[in-house]
This record gives structure tokens, sequence and C-alpha cells, in this order.
């Protein structure tokens, strides 16, 4: 193998008078001076009256190059003694090594790793050269790493693999333990693959092998969703709220096996509820679970614009559901319509204690699309100027309903309260009010 490279000697005659200009060869030699090899007899000669310059095209032997490498060499000269008008000069010209390794690749190119545990894979590491260079150059690597597919590392490890090159690449073989903990980082940094990486260079140049490794369940099996229950902090599953008020919503999950859930919390506003419901993206949820279990996700902060419904829901993405998409609805009221029925109350009695077993009960409200009973302070100077404390919303078609366990612990024991039943219709608005009652707690 020879390398071709384009020269030109330039040669600066000052005289004014034709000079002779010759140089009958040239020769490698390193930077000390030590001769690594003849170069081709190229006689170079002209006459010159002025600065001029002399080309060639200068090959250089492979021998010369594994000659230089072998002595742990990256640059070396090629000198020229030139003879003008009979007195000799001497130039050279710098030639610096460039490493032959250009690629390296990994086989497989990508493998499984299961959570939980640690994993042993194998894998075949492959340099490939520009050219063949006959055992001169060695290819090695301390090391590889592990990281994220944005680069942020996740572990490390140190095994020294090294071997001359005798053709145009050169392989390794090796089995690397990939740490349980590396797979755990991974996961909780929301990633369904993560890399190894391991950096090979002849001297020169560095390349870089790369196998992607894919997270699969670990014992836990094959990664499932069970259920989704949708509700309302209170963990109640319909909410009537005021407009600015706060409101979100809870996804409960039960999962089997291990993976990465990827979801989307989505809405349907009041101007596509009434009919085809268009929902709009409000968040990504990216989260490792593991074996299996019980998680609890938390919506964003639901908007409460303008009075009506909305429809929210969470699609997942990953692991496939089986089944429908759960969906839990909201209402944001306007409390100030211009007309107002009254709702008639038939259960409980005034100033009943609030203990268990006791129901409210109430008369159909025409129009009307759900019902919510509201828990006000006892000391509210105007009914329905303070702050609500606790409620229940059901659908209107439900004619009686016993106060939750939740709904009831945010009222203080031994407090008395006044309550009353409001009546809301599909576009938000209260239709019908009843009067205040008093209630105790026990």
């Amino acid at each position: 193998m020879t390398t071709t490279i384009p020269v030109s000697w330039e040669v600066d005659v000052t005289s004014g008078a034709p000079v002779s200009i010759v140089s009958n060869g040239g020769k490698f030699v390193t930077p000390s001076g030590s001769s690594l090899g003849i170069g081709a007899p190229t006689v170079l000669s002209t006459t010159a009256t002025i600065r001029t310059r002399l080309s060639e095209s200068l090959s250089v032997p492979n021998s010369v190059v594994i000659s230089a490498l072998r002595r742990g060499l990256k640059q070396f000269r090629y000198q020229r003694i030139f003879l003008i008008d009979g007195t000799e000069y001497e130039a050279f010209l710098t030639l610096d090594i460039k490493g032959m390794l250009t690629k390296v690749d990994a086989n497989p190119a990508q493998l499984q790793v299961a959570t939980g545990r640690s994993a042993n894979i194998t894998v075949r590491w492959t340099g490939q050269l520009a050219g063949t260079i006959g055992g001169a150059i060695t290819v090695s690597s301390s090391g590889g790493s592990f990281t994220t597919s944005s680069g942020m590392r996740l572990g490390s490890f140190s095994r020294n693999l090294s071997r001359p090159v005798t053709g145009s690449s050169v392989s390794f073989n090796e089995t690397i333990q990939v740490p349980r903990d590396v797979i755990y980082r991974a996961q909780k940094l929301g990633n369904a693959r993560f890399l190894l990486t391991r950096d090979f260079t002849d001297g020169f140049t560095t390349a870089t092998g790369t196998v992607a490794l894919n997270i699969t369940g670990g014992s836990g099996g094959v990664f499932t969703i069970n259920r989704i229950d949708l509700m309302f902090p209170d963990r109640q599953r319909l909410r009537v709220v005021d407009r600015g008020e706060r409101v979100k919503v809870i996804a409960d999950i039960t999962y089997g096996g291990s993976g990465l859930l990827s979801a989307n919390w989505e809405i349907a506003t009041t101007a596509t509820s009434g009919g085809a419901l268009i929902f709009q993206s409000l968040r990504l949820v990216r989260k490792y679970l593991s074996g299996f279990g019980r998680v609890e996700l938390e919506s964003p902060q639901l908007p409460v614009p303008t009075a009506g419904q909305y429809v929210v829901r969470l699609r997942i993405n990953s692991p496939a559901l089986q089944g429908d998409i759960p969906y839990i609805r909201y209402f944001v009221t306007e409390r100030h319509p211009r007309t107002q029925k009254k709702v008639r109350i038939l259960a409980p009695a005034e100033n009943v204690l609030l203990a268990a077993g006791v129901r409210f009960a109430w008369a159909p409200v025409p129009g009307a699309a759900y019902i919510q009973i509201e828990v006000y302070p006892k000391q509210s100077a105007k009914p329905g100027s303070d702050k609500l404390v606790a409620g229940l919303a059901v659908p209107a078609s439900q004619r009686e309903v016993a106060f939750t366990r939740l709904a009831q612990d945010r009222l203080v024991p031994g407090r008395d309260y006044r309550w009353r039943t409001i009546a809301i219709n599909k576009a938000g608005e209260v239709v019908a009010t009843s009067g205040f009652r008093k209630i105790k707690t026990p």
C-alpha cells in the first residue's frame, strides 16, 4: 500500500542571473534525522532567474509508515537536498500519520435487559480500518460506559481490550455485566432504553461502538395495566365547582409486571363535550413501574374558565390498555342565573346529627343534570357567600345519597353547620336551590 501526496517545493532565487536547480531524490527520516527509507528516485531540475516552484507526486510506502509507527512516532519527515548553483541546501516536509480506524460496529446492535436484576450480555466489537497496515497498528479500549440516549452517564466499567491489526478489521468478543442499579437509574429517569458504549482507538483516531439496551419486565412478567379508576381528591366521581376554583383529578392505577407507563392527561371542554368529544392534551406522563402494585397519578390543575361541563381522561399510550379509556366529569357553575327554581328537601330534618346512616333526599328537579349537596360554616353572614367546606355531587337521576367518609372527615367534630342542595343543568348553570338547614357533627 502506498500513499501519494502532491508536493510543491519553492526555491527562492535572488541573483538575477540564470541559476541551475537540481535535486536527485529524497529520503524519509525521523524528526531527529534517522533514516526510515529512501523515496522514489524522482529528479527535480530547472533553471531559474527568480523565485520558482518544482512539483512532484510523492509516494509514501507502507513500509515507511510501519517503521515510523514501530518507533512510536506520530509524524516523520521527507527530506530533499537541492543543489543550487553548486551549493547544497536541505529542505524537508513534515508528514503527520493519520489514524486508520474509521468505525466500530457492535453485534448485536441491541439487546434486552430485565428490571430487578443484573444482566450478562455478550457483544462482538468489530473495528473497521481504512486500509491494511500489517500489524503496525494496535486497536485498544480501556472500558465502557452506560448512558441515556441524551448522554447522561448511568455507570461505567473498566476492562482493557487490545489487539494488533493484521488486516482491514479487528474484532473483540466480551461478556459484560449490566448492573441492576444502572437499569434502575435508567428507569427512574423515564427511559425505555439506554446505551452501552465503548471508545476504541488506534493511537490516532477514536471510534465508538454502541449497543442499545431495551428494558423489559423482570420478575413481574409482561407489563400490563389492570385497572384505572379516576376520581377527585375527595374520592368523588363527580365534581361541581365555581369559576376560579382549583380542581385536579387522581388516577388510581393497578398494574402487573415492570415497564414504562406512558400516558396523556386530556380534557374535552364545553365547546365539544356536549357532542362528539374532542380532547386536548394537558400533560404527558412517563413513569417506570416495577413488580405488581398500585400507583396514583395526579393531573395538572384543570381549567375552569367558563360555566359548563368538562370531561377529563388519562389516555394510556403504553402498555396497551384493554377496554375503554376511563373518563370523569366536572361542572363549572354559574351561581347567579336570571331565574331559579326551588329544590324540595325530603331528608334529613333540621338539626339532625350527621351520624352513620344519615341520608340526604330531595324531590326531582326538571331540567337538572346533577345535584350537589353543599355544607357551609354556621356563622355565615350571607347565605352562599362564605367558603364551601364539604360537598357531594351525584347525577340528578339519583334521589338520595349518604355522605362519604372522606367528605365527612372535612367537617370538625362537635360543630354546627348549614347545608343546602343545588341543581345544575348540562350547561353548568344552577337552575334550582333549596333553603339552608342546620346539621351537627357528632
